[in-house]
């Protein structure tokens, strides 16, 4: 600290009396100043080192994960992630189920979602089924809609089912040429033959499909990146990541009659991975739909070769979607 000027210790200003100022207060000040800022300035360092130790270690985290998630899994671990998925989903479904109860809602009644779906859902450990009990045991699409949520990530949104509906009778028709559709079973079957159908990113489309002719459930299958839905079918579904269009089991290529594909993202490069596999799965004489949004139409019907898909009378209904959508064919 400067010394104090000798005009200053010993004036004071007001009564022109001489007086000594006392520095020691000062001196305390600035060394309690002094101390303090030395705390600081070691805070400091500590801080900073600590962040470097944290992003260090946040660091080696991401790459041992990063090496983990690289790492391929085996058949049994494949297995065991989809038994965790299936699990899952089963639980969240008894929670569901559980909170209704709490609710007072009656478990028959038609205000409860999850109405015995644990034995709605159709999985191929089933035991065969009573001749005449298929007919409406499977998932209707109203309840699947409550079931599963909409993941905005995945860009789904589930269509209505009135929309399913036709687009079920459609393809029945496509297959079976056949104006007038039966009501039995074993009509729907022998009409349909050995003809396959395939679903690309429309769940919907596939539990309403197989709800409405359950005879045709095997000949049914759903091309899905979204896990849940293997829960309702371990033959029917298959993994389906469409940034790989060209990994799927190799016995379903050039396999199906009729391939009805959504893609779940309206740009170029989506919807030209989606009609490449469809191309693949598709045998020489099938039938293609393509629900797909206005904006994007003109492109997307011409990916799925000649001559360019046809816009279709039916009208896509979805439930929460905004965007002008509608269904192309080369039917």
């Amino acid at each position: 600290m400067a010394d104090v000027p000798p005009n200053l210790a010993s004036a004071k200003p007001g009564d022109g009396e001489d007086y000594d100022l006392d520095t020691s207060a000062l001196a305390a000040l600035d060394k309690f100043r002094a101390e303090k800022a030395a705390e600081e300035a070691q805070l400091l360092r500590f801080t900073q080192s600590s962040s470097f130790a944290s992003s260090s270690t946040a660091s080696r985290r991401t790459k041992k994960k990063s090496a983990k998630q690289e790492k391929k899994l085996t058949p049994e671990e494949e297995a065991a992630e989809e038994a965790k998925a299936e699990a899952a989903l089963l639980a969240e479904i008894e929670a569901i189920a559980d909170l209704e109860r709490l609710n007072g809602v009656a478990p028959d009644s038609s205000d409860s979602m999850l109405a015995n779906i644990a034995s709605r859902l159709q999985t191929d450990d089933d035991d065969a089924k009573p001749e005449g009990s298929e007919a409406g045991k499977s998932l209707d699409v109203d309840t699947f809609r409550k079931t599963f949520g909409e993941s905005w990530q995945l860009s789904q949104f589930w269509y209505s089912s009135k929309f399913v509906h036709e687009l079920s009778q459609l393809i029945f028709r496509l297959v079976s040429n056949q104006s007038t559709i039966p009501s039995d079973p074993d009509s729907i079957a022998n009409l349909f033959g050995s003809a396959r159908v395939a679903f690309l990113c429309c769940p919907t489309a596939w539990v309403g499909f197989v709800h409405e002719y359950p005879s045709l459930t095997t000949q049914s299958f759903v091309f899905e990146v979204d896990k849940r839905f293997h829960a309702l079918s371990k033959t029917s579904f298959v993994y389906y990541n469409l940034h790989e269009p060209e990994k799927f089991p190799a016995s379903l290529a050039a396999s199906f009659d009729v391939i009805v594909a959504d893609p779940p993202f309206l740009n170029v490069d989506t919807q030209s991975k989606v009609a490449q596999t469809a191309k693949m799965l598709a045998k020489p004489d099938a039938k293609f739909l393509l629900c797909t949004g206005e904006s994007i139409a003109e492109e997307a019907r011409r990916m799925y070769g000649e001559p360019p898909l046809e816009k279709l009378d039916l009208v896509v209904e979805h439930h929460g979607l905004a965007n002008a959508f509608g269904i192309w064919g080369r039917i």
